[in-house]
């Protein structure tokens, strides 16, 4: 059988790769994967109905994202945390 798409990937950073430089990131390591979603929204429930990407140019309505999902272990989270902290500050 076929599969339903509803997501196309657009980009994808790995900064597991051993040759990405983290000198500036303080050893900072994840896996970033950016995915575009389309939607449309009924206007009666506000309810959100994904669209499968070979619907996407006959849709009426439809609305488009780029999504980023991180892919990182859990002690980067600590580092992180950290770093977005003096980010932030």
């Amino acid at each position: 059988g076929g599969r339903d798409i509803y997501m196309i990937i657009t980009s994808i950073k790995n900064r597991y790769d051993p040759s990405s430089n983290t000198s500036i990131s303080g050893a900072y390591r994840d896996l970033c994967v950016c995915v575009e979603v389309g939607w449309t929204i009924d206007e009666t429930s506000q309810g959100c109905t994904f669209v499968q990407v070979k619907d996407w140019d006959r849709t009426a309505g439809l609305r488009k994202h780029i999504c980023e999902i991180q892919v990182l272990l859990e002690e980067m989270q600590g580092i992180k945390k950290m770093l977005h902290k003096e980010y932030v500050n």
